[in-house]
């Protein structure tokens, strides 16, 4: 079997890690950079690789510290940051070079944006729309948002663009729900929306596929009450600027923000969630909220990424988060569910210098919980796993179904499957993340720098819910962890949650074949109670979830 560490992998193979992000209040003068454990300890960080075109067309180009820039082989001028030459960007389409250079900056920000994550299918062409968000008003699709002049976004002006990704307003002034991370991309620059733009327009290919109507029950669905929402919880456009331009120890930090508080929109999965679904934070200067671990999406419970020594980061350094951002993976941990999806079409792609402008800036974070101690071993579990014996029924679970990856000292083989001892994921006070990578698996995809898959084999299908409990209760109390007990009923419900959809932790990129879905979740033997799933309804001529 297998879990998370930051994330969580599996018997045969895989990985959990932390899932996507988006923002506690720091004073200007106080913030800085600091790295956390000795780089001997990290995974050497390589080079990123070059964007997948959506189409025909590629290229570079650069810009300021609170503006993104396309991969170029030539430094940037101070503040910005050295962006990688093995990233220069070749044009493939012939135009004048000024187009080639905007289109490949839009490209690069669309990386950062982590825009085909939400707007891509497995086997559909990319930004076509379609993947299923389960929240808890309902199940939202995604739009397409190709410009495609009838189902996607090719009759949108500039000025539209700007202020539906901006506002969450559409062009016929209808809001969008705010799944859509609007009050992060507020802190967006004009210049990076304009190359956005422009790669949307003239670099992506349209598709005239319709998506289908999102199943969110009336009066949830309706549309005036967002109007209400967007007024009290989203920043201005003007006024979300304003605070990406505050001041910061160094432009490395100011940019890091930047990209976290923006267009990475970090805050939106690893932020809690208040009564109206808002953002108790939105960026550091809010408070110690911001970042600090977020509220379940898709039956995955994203970790905190402040400093925080069990549950946080506080025990990585610069060099790991940069070598997970980059590959998924690192000697803490490995990605799953969304957040393996952000690194798949997304994160991999950031140059080396604005990833280690995002991990300075997450490491200046302080731990919203400041009473945690530093976690220690205890070798307990793991001298009563060695020795066989008399064992319990967690640790004879363990031993039959997780010890053959993760090993009796639960230190696993990392990268490939992380650690279980003192892993964030495994101490976190909610333990869905741990319990649905029992029951489904998941599967760590491969990267340009990093190209092996591990996939860890779901349980929930050899597993009663008794059973499920009773290891993940083991392995969030073995040694050294501090977890809190798992029971029957948090296996039954979060079982009944998942959907099919929520098992596939990441969607390939547009390069690779789709994997097949499965058609329902795993039962165990005694799992007659749960019912299979019901076939999603077949999808309409067409339909505008926007």
């Amino acid at each position: 079997m297998t879990i998370p560490v930051l994330a969580i992998p599996g018997l045969a193979t895989l990985a959990l890690a932390t899932q996507t992000l988006t923002t506690p209040a720091l004073a200007a003068e106080t913030q800085g950079a600091h790295s956390g454990s000795s780089a001997t300890s990290s995974l050497p960080v390589p080079a990123p690789p070059v964007i997948p075109s959506a189409s025909p067309a590629a290229s570079s180009g650069t810009s300021p510290a609170n503006t993104l820039s396309a991969p170029t082989a030539l430094p940037s001028p101070a503040p910005e940051i050295t962006q990688h030459p093995s990233t220069a960007i070749t044009p493939s389409v012939s135009t004048d070079s000024a187009t080639h250079t905007l289109i490949a900056k839009g490209r690069y920000v669309a990386a950062a944006a982590d825009c085909a994550a939400c707007h891509s299918m497995p086997g559909a062409a990319p930004y076509s729309g379609g993947y299923a968000f389960q929240l808890p008003i309902g199940t939202l699709y995604s739009s397409n948002i190709t410009p495609d002049k009838t189902h996607g976004i090719g009759n949108w002006t500039e000025a539209q663009f700007m202020r539906a990704i901006r506002e969450g307003v559409r062009p016929d002034g209808a809001s969008l729900y705010p799944a859509m991370p609007f009050p992060s991309y507020a802190r967006m620059t004009d210049a990076d929306l304009h190359a956005l733009y422009a790669y949307f327009m003239q670099d992506v290919r349209p598709v005239p596929r319709a998506v289908r109507p999102n199943a969110i029950p009336w009066p949830l669905s309706m549309r005036f009450p967002l109007t209400v929402w967007r007024w009290f919880f989203a920043p201005s456009p003007h006024a979300a600027r304003k605070s990406a331009e505050r001041l910061f120890a160094s432009p490395q930090l100011a940019r890091g923000a930047y990209l976290v508080e923006g267009p990475g929109h970090c805050g939106a999965c690893h932020t809690k969630r208040g009564l109206a679904m808002q953002e108790t934070a939105l960026t550091a200067e809010d408070g110690p909220h911001y970042l600090a671990g977020g509220a379940p999406v898709d039956g995955w419970t994203p970790p905190s990424l402040r400093g925080e020594p069990r549950t946080g980061l506080g025990a990585w350094s610069e060099a790991d988060l940069i070598a997970f951002l980059r590959t998924g993976r690192n000697l803490h941990g490995s990605s799953f569910g969304n957040m393996d999806t952000a690194v798949h079409h997304g994160t991999q792609y950031l140059t080396d210098n604005d990833l280690t402008a995002m991990a300075a800036y997450l490491k200046s974070l302080p731990p919203a919980d400041e009473t945690q101690s530093l976690w220690q071993p205890d070798l307990t579990a793991t001298h009563a796993l060695q020795a066989g014996g008399r064992l319990t029924p967690g640790q004879q679970l363990y031993l039959d179904n997780c010890a053959a990856c993760h090993r009796s000292s639960g230190a696993g083989y990392a990268p490939a499957f992380p650690p279980l001892a003192g892993n964030p994921v495994v101490q976190s006070s909610t333990p869905d993340s741990l319990i649905h990578i029992v029951l489904t698996g998941a599967t760590l995809h491969g990267t340009a720098s990093a190209p092996s898959a591990f996939t860890m084999p779901g349980f929930g299908n050899r597993l009663s819910n008794t059973q499920v409990a009773t290891v993940v209760t083991f392995i969030r109390q073995a040694w050294g962890n501090n977890g809190s007990a798992v029971q029957a009923a948090d296996v039954k419900r979060l079982r009944n949650e998942i959907t099919p959809s929520t098992m596939q932790s990441a969607p390939p990129t547009p390069m690779e074949p789709a994997p097949p879905q499965p058609n329902d979740i795993p039962k165990p033997p005694d799992a007659s109670e749960h019912p299979a799933p019901q076939p999603a309804a077949s999808t309409p001529a067409s339909t505008d979830n926007r």
